[in-house]
């Protein structure tokens, strides 16, 4: 496992609608796997969830956020759901703040659908 903690991108992807998304290795090793270290093997699943969500969300917490929500053959658990926040309040890039797969999934419950 790369255990690397510094600014360094784990990729860099484009949502649906063309716009940047990047995953810094120091949000996914010290926010999402402390949180969610079922999302250790599923770094792949996460940049598909972004590039071919089922749905995107935007959320009523922080309205700069899209949630993005897909099923990934990717996955360890490819039955289901991952929910993946992304940042969007920079206009060059957003950044993915966590990912985890919800225990349910009720759309809308998190904020307004804009995709599809």
């Amino acid at each position: 496992m790369n255990t690397d903690r510094t600014g360094e991108n784990l990729f860099i992807t484009k949502n649906v609608s063309g716009e940047t998304v990047k995953l810094k290795s120091q949000t996914f090793y010290a926010h999402i796997l402390p949180g969610h270290p079922e999302m250790e093997q599923n770094l792949a699943a996460i940049k598909d969830s972004i590039e071919n969500p089922e749905y995107i969300i935007e959320s009523h917490q922080v309205p700069t956020s899209k949630i993005y929500i897909a099923k990934s053959s990717l996955s360890t658990y490819p039955n289901k759901y991952i929910k993946t926040v992304v940042d969007h309040k920079s206009t060059k890039s957003g950044y993915v703040k966590t990912s985890f797969f919800p225990r349910n999934f009720v759309l809308g419950k998190d904020g307004k659908v804009i995709y599809p």
